[in-house]
């Protein structure tokens, strides 16, 4: 085969020169592109909530289940999306961000005396770190005429210094007949669940008593006390004697027992001759007990 070599060549150099016009030049050297920024995790929080919020999954029906009740479903909906519920619009970052994210809204009428409609919210806590994203269980708001549940946050601070804030929630519960209970509790993120931080006794709010940003009494270490000072001198502010000034709180009966027992009288004593509710003013005697005692040693007030 005769191969004519110049020109062979000569289209060797076209060849190579178009590729060298069309490949850019690379400089190895080059520093690499900026990273982009972290999400921020707040982002859309409060717009997305609202427009759960918006469009609640049910309308309210008669109790016959065949019409909506279309002027009461109308106005709920209204209710619904105007509820200024500082729980649905919570994002805050400090070490890691501790979130609300709502699942889902309901309109509906349940079983109750009143039988009127109402609305419900399912949700999940969420918390962002650096190296990952956990939630709760689904968790349920309600607001109904025979009966409400609710939650608010009361305090987000790092506890025990590992870089990752508790988040502590005061949830209150009431229906009709049945009177109203208010707790606390306090939630850990771990790298992979919420679940509840330990704090070794019940209660059922906080406070800020001493300015320290920090609820009564959590300790720098990651503890909590009854006995140390802030909360000795805050406990004296509520009772300065071992029976206080009556109030008009609807807790006479829980105020007055407790500042008898953080003045030292024992539970036996405080509770003697209590049998029933009524003896007790609408008090159940076991739950008076059970509040009394105390989870952890403590020093009396009068010591």
């Amino acid at each position: 085969m005769h191969v004519d070599r110049e020109g062979f060549l000569f289209l060797a150099a076209a060849i190579a020169a178009c590729h060298d016009a069309r490949t850019p030049n690379v400089t190895l050297n080059a520093s690499p592109p900026h990273a982009d920024a972290a999400p921020d995790p707040c982002a859309g929080v409060s717009r997305d909530n609202a427009h759960v919020l918006a469009r609640p999954m049910n309308a309210c029906m008669t109790e016959d289940g065949d019409d909506d009740r279309t002027a009461e479903t109308t106005a709920l909906r209204k209710k619904l999306v105007g509820t200024k519920n500082p729980l649905f619009d919570y994002c805050k970052t400090g070490h890691g961000t501790w979130l609300v994210v709502l699942l889902s809204s309901q309109l509906t009428a349940p079983t109750g005396e009143s039988g009127r409609c109402g609305a419900s919210v399912d949700y999940q806590l969420v918390f962002v770190s650096a190296d990952g994203r956990v939630t709760s269980k689904p968790r349920h708001w309600e607001g109904f005429a025979d009966e409400d549940k609710s939650s608010v946050v009361a305090a987000q601070i790092d506890y025990d210094g590992d870089g990752r804030d508790e988040l502590v929630l005061e949830d209150h519960e009431w229906s009709n007949g049945g009177g109203g209970e208010s707790n606390a509790e306090v939630l850990r993120a771990t790298p992979s669940a919420i679940e509840p931080y330990p704090v070794g006794f019940e209660f059922d709010g906080v406070v800020d008593a001493d300015h320290d940003g920090r609820p009564v009494h959590s300790l720098p270490n990651g503890t909590f006390s009854m006995s140390d000072e802030a909360a000795r001198k805050w406990a004296k502010q509520k009772c300065p004697t071992p029976s206080p000034p009556q109030s008009d709180d609807g807790e006479e009966p829980y105020r007055a027992a407790s500042c008898r027992r953080i003045w030292g009288e024992s539970v036996a004593s405080i509770t003697k001759g209590l049998s029933t509710t009524e003896e007790c003013d609408s008090t159940d005697l076991a739950t008076m007990q059970t509040f009394l005692k105390p989870a952890v040693p403590f020093k009396p007030l009068g010591e």
